[in-house]
C-alpha cells in the first residue's frame, strides 16, 4: 500500500507527521546555531569581547525577530517539501511550539496591562504566522516529483538518508554545517565588499598590505567555501540509503572528515578571514570621491572615443 502511495506521490500520514517533527527539531537547530554564530560576527565587526556580544545579542529584539522569521520561513518550507503537500497547516504546526510561547505572553501581558510587551507579542505572532505561511507556499512551489529522491523509496527515509539516522546527524553535523554557513556567508560577503571598498579609495592603491589582501584573503575564503559545500555533498552522498561504496571503517571514517572535520575548519577559517578584514587600515577620509572619479575615467575616455571614432568614419564617408 505504502508503494503505490508513493509511485501517486500521496504522502503517507506517518510522512506527514515526521515532516512537521522533522521541521520543529530544525528549527531548534537553526535557531541554536545562529545564537552562537552572530554573537560571534557581531564581536568581529564591533571589535569587543564575546560575552559582551552574546548579551547585546540577547538584549536586541529587531535582531532576534527577524532571524526568528528567517528560521520560521525555512522550518515551513521544509517541512512542506518533505510532506509533499502544500496545506498551510504544516507550516503552521511546524512552528506551533513557537507560536503557543508567543500566545502564552501574550496572555500574561494582557493580565499584567502590559502594553510594550503585548504590541511585541502581536507583532512577533504576525510576522512569525505570516513567514510560516509564505515558507508553506514556498516549499509547495519548489517541491518537484523529479528531485524528490525519497519519492519511490519503499524505506522510511528523509532526503534519503534513514531516519533515525537524523538523531545524530542533527547535532553533530547538521549544527555545524549551519553554524559554519553563516560565518562563511558573511566572510564571503565582507571580502567582497572589502575589494570594492580598495579600489574607491585612492590612499589604499600604495599600500602593500591592501594589495596582499586583494589577492589572498579573497582565495582563502573561496576555499573555505569550497571545503564547507563540498564537505556538505560528500557527506550526503556517503549516508544515502542507496550507496554501496563505503561500509565500515572507511565509511566512519568520511563521516568524520566530510561530515565534522570540513565544517569546523571552513569555520574557522572564515573567522580568521573576517576578523583580518576588519583589522586592514583605514583610507583618507573622503578620498572615495577621486576614486569614483577616476573609476568612471576610463568608461568616459572608452565613450568618447567611440563617438570620436564613429564621426571620423562619417566624415571619411561624406567626403568619398
Amino acid at each position: 500500500m505504502e508503494n503505490i502511495e508513493l509511485i501517486n506521490n500521496q504522502p503517507t500520514k506517518k510522512r506527514i507527521i515526521g515532516a512537521v517533527i522533522f521541521g520543529s527539531i530544525l528549527g531548534g537547530y537553526l535557531e541554536s546555531a545562529l545564537s552562537y554564530t552572530v554573537p560571534t560576527i557581531l564581536s568581529i565587526v564591533q571589535k569587543i569581547d564575546l560575552e559582551i556580544a552574546q548579551e547585546d545579542y540577547n538584549s536586541s529584539f529587531l535582531v532576534k525577530i527577524f532571524l526568528r522569521i528567517l528560521i520560521s520561513f525555512v522550518v515551513a518550507m521544509a517541512t512542506t517539501f518533505i510532506a509533499r503537500r502544500g496545506k498551510i497547516i504544516l507550516g503552521l504546526l511546524a512552528n506551533s511550539i513557537l507560536l503557543i510561547a508567543i500566545s502564552v505572553l501574550l496572555v500574561y501581558a494582557i493580565i499584567d496591562y502590559d502594553n510594550e510587551i503585548i504590541l511585541k507579542s502581536l507583532l512577533f505572532l504576525f510576522l512569525i504566522t505570516f513567514s510560516s505561511i509564505l515558507g508553506t507556499l514556498f516549499g509547495n512551489r519548489v517541491y518537484s516529483p523529479e528531485i524528490d529522491i525519497d519519492l519511490l523509496n519503499d524505506k522510511v527515509t528523509v532526503f534519503g538518508i534513514r531516519w533515525y539516522n537524523y538523531f545524530w546527524i542533527l547535532p553533530f553535523v547538521l549544527y555545524p554545517f549551519l553554524s559554519s554557513f553563516v560565518i562563511v556567508t558573511y566572510a564571503g560577503i565582507l571580502a567582497l565588499l572589502a575589494d570594492f571598498y580598495h579600489i574607491i579609495h585612492p590612499s589604499l592603491w600604495l599600500n602593500i598590505v591592501w594589495w596582499i589582501y586583494f589577492f589572498i584573503v579573497p582565495t582563502i575564503v573561496f576555499i573555505a567555501i569550497y571545503i564547507i559545500i563540498n564537505g556538505f555533498i560528500r557527506f550526503f552522498e556517503i549516508m544515502q540509503y542507496s550507496q554501496t561504496e563505503s561500509h565500515g571503517w572507511k565509511k566512519f571514517k568520511q563521516i568524520i572528515i566530510y561530515g565534522i572535520g570540513a565544517p569546523i575548519l571552513s569555520y574557522f577559517i572564515a573567522v580568521i578571514c573576517a576578523n583580518i578584514t576588519h583589522r586592514m587600515p583605514r583610507p583618507i577620509s573622503g578620498d572615495w570621491k577621486l576614486g569614483l572619479i577616476f573609476i568612471f575615467i576610463i568608461p568616459v575616455i572608452s565613450i568618447l572615443a567611440s563617438v570620436f571614432s564613429w564621426i571620423k568614419e562619417k566624415i571619411v564617408k561624406e567626403n568619398e
